[in-house]
């Protein structure tokens, strides 16, 4: 008897559950987070063209996002060290149609990507990694993929990564970049990009970065009873409207894997029961434990159920710019559908779509698939609708579609799921009470 296409997915996300285990349980987190940004380097077709944001020299941003943060905040808010604002690296990403030997800066990398250039559409990428992983390379062939099919162009950032860089560090060089394409400091290579043609993506943590950015500005406005808010950036006042649409694969936005698929559905992906760093016995190194120690990679437990750390605990999307959703049959889908579910209902525009079978970031990492060829055509789509259609002539819709013919099927994204933002919450908080601040010794006392 012949195995289906689902019990051939499960197979498939076996191998890469146990490889995954083994690899983790017998290396440092320093070695993993080095091995993972190794520089795979360029195929050639594309462009890549190499920048640097830099830091304004006032703080405002920053403090702009603790204000956000202390507005979204219950009493459990521990106090938080407020990163440096820095400069973020990041790569200009786009289809490459000629060779041209004479192109050899950065400043002609990007003048010979913009030739090729044919539609507005610009997509700043955020990688996964769960806030601790990868490099440059990581989203090198999705931004390509993203690009070729929007005719656009991507550019993707190096955020800082966790445990030496933790919440919100990520979130703030994320806005820092955000506010670079909009406003350029002075030496830039683009000129200013309009909101309106700026589309957030993502893939894993990459997704509750993207909504998180959405949640500030949408707190901001309400703060300063302003549609678009102010900071000062680069020695001068400047809004921070929405960006055109917000798009992401399988988003991660439940950090304390609280939620009921994360268990219900481990066997259709590849991801962990927990976080390996955080289990006893586990290799310590100069980054992990922390300094000083807590209970999470990204940040401390008592922050697990914040908005912008799971954004799948915010009850409110209104003002949100349309969402693109997608997700697999994965552990982590009821943290991306209580989000489909409450800013559906919150009259925001959702396009909703599940794939049956597939394991978390699938168009990543099984990129043959001809269900990762479908999901891109549709991201691309999205893309390039949020960005050229009349926002009020979208509306929301959801498919679900199947493994063994892509078939789809209409589903309401309202009834997506019963869970409730709030549930979600106390899920989290209940789970963060029992985690243990993790030192590589004896288990310490709950936070």
């Amino acid at each position: 008897m012949s195995l289906s296409t689902v019990q051939k997915l499960m197979l498939i996300s076996q191998k890469m559950r146990d490889a995954n285990a083994q690899r983790s349980s017998n290396s440092t987190l320093s070695f993993l987070q080095k091995q993972s940004r190794h520089d795979a380097g360029l195929d050639g077709s594309a462009w890549v063209s190499r920048v640097s944001f830099l830091p304004p020299k006032e703080t405002h941003v920053r403090e702009a996002l603790f204000e956000a943060i202390k507005a979204l905040s219950d009493d459990s808010l521990p106090d938080l060290k407020r990163p440096d604002v820095s400069a973020v690296e990041a790569e200009w990403i786009g289809g490459r149609k000629y060779d041209d030997t004479n192109v050899v800066s950065e400043q002609d990398k990007y003048t010979a990507m913009m030739r090729d250039v044919q539609t507005p559409t610009t997509i700043l990428y955020a990688r996964g990694g769960a806030f601790y992983l990868f490099g440059p390379s990581r989203p090198r062939p999705t931004a390509f993929r993203l690009a070729e099919l929007t005719k656009g162009r991507c550019i993707t950032i190096d955020y800082r990564l966790a445990p030496q860089n933790p919440f919100p560090a990520a979130l703030l060089d994320l806005s820092l970049s955000y506010l670079s394409l909009l406003y350029p400091p002075v030496g830039s290579f683009h000129e200013a990009v309009p909101a309106s043609a700026v589309v957030l993506a993502g893939e894993s943590a990459g997704v509750a970065l993207c909504l998180s950015l959405i949640q500030t500005i949408m707190v901001l406005r309400k703060l300063q009873s302003r549609d678009n808010p102010i900071v000062q950036f680069h020695g001068r006042n400047v809004e921070i409207p929405m960006p055109a649409g917000v798009t992401g694969v399988s988003g991660g936005m439940d950090q304390a894997l609280a939620v009921p698929s994360y268990a219900e559905n481990a066997k259709f992906d590849w991801l962990a029961d927990e976080l390996p760093c955080t289990r006893p016995g586990y290799p310590t190194c100069e980054i992990w434990p922390s300094v000083p120690p807590r209970a999470h990679v990204y940040c401390d437990a008592a922050l697990m159920h914040h908005p912008l750390v799971s954004p799948a605990t915010a009850e409110n999307w209104v003002g949100s710019p349309p969402m693109w959703l997608v997700s697999g049959q994965e552990r982590l889908t009821d943290s991306v559908k209580v989000i489909a579910k409450t800013a559906c209902e919150q009259k925001v525009c959702v396009w909703w779509e599940q794939y049956e079978g597939m394991p978390h970031t699938w168009p990543m990492i099984l990129r043959d698939l001809p269900q990762t060829a479908v999901c891109f055509q549709h991201w691309a789509r999205a893309c390039h609708d949020f960005v050229t259609r009349d926002h009020r002539t979208l509306s929301s819709h959801g498919i679900f579609v199947t493994a063994e013919d892509l078939e789809t099927r209409d589903v309401s994204v309202e009834d997506l799921t019963q869970l409730t933002a709030e549930e979600v919450r106390s899920l989290i908080k209940r789970k963060a009470t029992d985690m243990r601040i993790w030192t590589g010794k004896d288990v310490k006392a709950n936070i």
